[in-house]
Order: C-alpha cells, then sequence, then structure tokens
C-alpha cells in the first residue's frame, strides 16, 4: 500500500533542492513568461494593428441576358450571366452573379458570388457573401459575409499559441526532473535514499510528485495573465472575448498535466539511466517530439482543430502515460 506521506516527504526534500538551484528557478518563471507575454505580442499585435477590411459593398448593376442551373462550365468567357449551383472551371466572367456553385482556375470581374466554393480563383471589383475561399486573391473586392481574412487569421493564430503553450509542461520537468536521480548520483545521496524504508512506487511518487506541482502551477499561473493579454488584444478586432473556450480548458487543464506527467515519467527513466545532467536533460527533451508533431499536423491542416479531436489525443496521452509508469 503507498504511503502518502513517505511521497510527501520525498517532494519536501526536492522543493528545499530547487529553492537552493537558481537555474531551475528562472526557468520556472522566465519560460512561462515567454510564452505568456512575449508570444502573444509577436503574434497577435501585428495582425490587429492592420487596418480594417472594407465592408461596404461594391456598388454593382447586372443587366442579366441568361440564367443556369446545375450545369458545368469551362473555357469560356460569360457575361451579363445568372449561375446557380452550377461548376465554373477556368472561365471568365464579367458582370455576373454565381449562387451556391463552384468556381476554379477562373477570373471574376464585376460580379457578385454568394453561397460558393472557390479555389484557386481572382475577383476583381466584385462582391462575396458566404463563401469559402482557397488561394484566392481578390482585387478592389469586398467580403459582404462570413468570417474576414483578418479575423479568421487571429483564430488560427490563437490555436497556434495554445499548442505553443503546451509546450511549457512538457519543456519545464526535462530541466526538473533531470535533477532527480543524477542529482542524487552526483551529490553521493542515492544510495542512502534507496535505503530509507521507502518502496520503489512512493520513492517515484515523490520525486515525480516535487516535478509535477511547481511545473503545473507555473503553468497555471501563467495562463492567467496570457487569457488577459489575448483578450485585450483580440477584443477589438473580433467584437468579443475569445478566451478561455471549451477547447483552451481541456488544452490546459486536461492535455497539459497528461503532457506534464509524460515528460516527467520519461525524464525520470532517463535521469536513472545516466550519470551526467546534461546528458538527462538531452535524452528528456525528446519527450516533446508527440507534441511538436501534434503541432506540425495543425499548421499544415492535415487536422483541424477541435474539441473532439483535443478529447481523442488527451484519451492517448492517458494511455501513454499508463504505459510509461
Amino acid at each position: 500500500m503507498i504511503r502518502f506521506e513517505k511521497m510527501w516527504a520525498i517532494a519536501r526534500k526536492e522543493f528545499s533542492e530547487f529553492r537552493r538551484n537558481r537555474y531551475v528557478l528562472l526557468t520556472l518563471v522566465l519560460m512561462p513568461m515567454v510564452m505568456t507575454i512575449l508570444l502573444p505580442i509577436v503574434y497577435l499585435v501585428p495582425i490587429t494593428t492592420l487596418s480594417a477590411e472594407n465592408t461596404t459593398p461594391v456598388q454593382l448593376t447586372f443587366n442579366t441576358q441568361n440564367t443556369y442551373e446545375g450545369m458545368t462550365f469551362s473555357n469560356g468567357y460569360y457575361t451579363n450571366t445568372s449561375f446557380k449551383d452550377c461548376v465554373l472551371d477556368n472561365v471568365i466572367l464579367d458582370g455576373c452573379q454565381v449562387n451556391g456553385g463552384y468556381l476554379n482556375y477562373s477570373l471574376v470581374r464585376n460580379s457578385e458570388v454568394s453561397n460558393s466554393s472557390m479555389q484557386s480563383t481572382t475577383l476583381y471589383f466584385s462582391n462575396l457573401n458566404g463563401d469559402t475561399r482557397i488561394d484566392v486573391v481578390l482585387v478592389s473586392s469586398v467580403i459582404i459575409g462570413g468570417q474576414s481574412d483578418r479575423v479568421g487569421t487571429l483564430l488560427l493564430l490563437i490555436n497556434v499559441l495554445m499548442l505553443m503553450f503546451m509546450l511549457i509542461p512538457a519543456v519545464l520537468p526535462t530541466i526538473i526532473a533531470s535533477y532527480t536521480l543524477v542529482g542524487e548520483k552526483i551529490n553521493k545521496s542515492l544510495e542512502p535514499l534507496l535505503a530509507t524504508p521507502t518502496t520503489d512506487l512512493e520513492l517515484l511518487g515523490g520525486k515525480s510528485l516535487s516535478i509535477f506541482v511547481p511545473t503545473m502551477l507555473a503553468s497555471w499561473l501563467s495562463f492567467i495573465p496570457f487569457v488577459v493579454l489575448v483578450d485585450l488584444i483580440t477584443k477589438p478586432v473580433l467584437g468579443y472575448l475569445i478566451l478561455p473556450n471549451l477547447l483552451w480548458v481541456i488544452a490546459i487543464f486536461v492535455m497539459c498535466p497528461l503532457i506534464a506527467a509524460l515528460s516527467i515519467l520519461s525524464n525520470v527513466i532517463v535521469s536513472s539511466r545516466v550519470s551526467d545532467v546534461r546528458s538527462a536533460q538531452q535524452l528528456g527533451s525528446l519527450v516533446i517530439l508527440p507534441v511538436i508533431l501534434f503541432f506540425v499536423l495543425i499548421l499544415t491542416q492535415s487536422a483541424a482543430t477541435s474539441v473532439s479531436l483535443m478529447a481523442l489525443f488527451s484519451v492517448v496521452l492517458l494511455g501513454i502515460d499508463a504505459l510509461v509508469l
């Protein structure tokens, strides 16, 4: 049976060691400060300072002569035409109306496109309303409905910051945990510690607890000013307070502890196998690779950031933590 008083006694001993180590204390303070203050300013402020998009519709006059519905057109020039639910591929439109269609590799001038999907298309002096755009160039055109490019960029960068924020509980233990057993070896206090009436699980639990507590305190405390700063920067553009939301709650209070646990356990294993603090830190830092992979997947749009995806990733992390333990 695990004796928690033994675990806490070991944790208290580690806390006293950390307080005397300036390198550990500086790491606990500086890294969260960078993630909390510097990164939001660097990433978000340039986007919010851009001039707002023009939302006044372009004044257009239509003289519709032909109307088509549910048809496919390619390699042609069309003017004064109305298209509904049509596929338009490699065409030039002038003075046309497109509703619910698909535009691909086309040029659109003096037209109105609504509720349509566009890819690799250029629009000049046109109105857009509720469209989906991929690689679309807008020249003197106005987005009437839907999400503006500036808002979309801000939301994407906030998700990127979330993934970078989750590096805090992954990286901090690589600094602290490397001193758990390697430090005992260097100070020649490992054998007396192993001779104490504690089980292996109590020893592991005490040392892990001494790393988990400061890591999560640093992560959670830094989240408060981070939320305030992000909301102050983005509210003038978004019109509402973006944080905290359910996605961030799962990330900070579910995924971050699981990431911290994985990093701690892995680093304790590494620390028990090597005899040099620097080697322990270098090998232990490999534990952040799964987080970086997830980060890359999001950026390359191989996966979309969503509550269901975060929940699934949390379950996977929980299973990995149990296996490593």
